[in-house]
């Protein structure tokens, strides 16, 4: 599968979770076999209800599942780093800025334009002073997106978040490459099963792009749902996951 990507995805747009936004950028049959995906193929990639996500991220080649690459860890309230360094990359599917501190890296996000990524890493992590430079840590990022991680240690993602919000990435980190889990299906994998509307919530304030995989969350019924950094791009990422996974 050969899928041209874009900088900039038409009418791409902030969401949280599963909550309702323009129909226009809901994921429609057009924009998924735009991506060259059959939207049955989204059906079939879902996780079925029988198989638990803990099941499947354990019979899954170790390579597919992002919680054996990356290590998540809460950022202490109040004690974020005081500087990071940050550099912007061109991935598979757009350009990417990537920040790390002391502790690891913190921030992973696709790219608009460079200065409105860098005011919300500012925002995000107020008063850190920025430094533009090349990190190893970010090196190690961008072979997870192209698929050319080794396995000499686990990327260190030291992130803000409540405690419900990390129970929910954690939970993504466990979806393996080429399979999709539905946002019920998370909420029962926290243990909480009527807190999927929450989980979407969590899912949509996720600032690892792909590192914490919640492009791999839709709905039951097939649709692609939300993203924060577009439909599109969304669409665009499973279809060559599935396609990877399949070939």
């Amino acid at each position: 599968m050969s899928l041209q990507i874009f900088d900039t995805f038409p009418n791409s747009t902030h969401t949280t979770g599963q909550g309702v936004q323009n129909p226009a950028l809901q994921a429609s049959t057009a924009t998924v076999a735009a991506a060259g995906l059959d939207p049955s193929a989204i059906r079939g990639a879902i996780l079925p209800e029988t198989v638990s996500l803990a099941k499947a991220a354990q019979d899954a080649d170790p390579a597919l599942v992002h919680a054996n690459h990356v290590s998540l860890r809460a950022v202490v309230p109040g004690r974020g780093p005081e500087t990071l360094r940050y550099s912007f990359h061109l991935s598979p599917f757009g350009q990417v800025l990537i920040a790390s501190g002391s502790e690891g890296v913190c921030h992973a996000t696709f790219v608009r334009t460079h200065h409105s990524a860098l005011q919300e890493l500012a925002e995000t992590f107020l008063g850190a002073r920025l430094l533009q430079m090349d990190d190893p840590d970010h090196k190690r990022v961008m072979a997870l997106f192209n698929g050319t991680q080794d396995y000499t240690g686990k990327i260190n993602l030291h992130m803000p978040g409540t405690d419900f919000q990390h129970r929910v990435w954690n939970a993504l980190l466990c979806i393996p490459r080429g399979t999709l889990a539905t946002y019920g299906q998370i909420a029962a994998f926290i243990g909480q099963p009527q807190a999927a509307r929450a989980v979407g919530t969590a899912i949509g304030a996720n600032r690892a792009a792909f590192l914490i995989p919640c492009h791999r969350v839709v709905r039951r019924s097939g649709d692609i749902g939300g993203f924060m950094w577009g439909v599109e791009r969304k669409t665009a990422m499973i279809a060559t996951e599935i396609g990877a996974h399949r070939a």
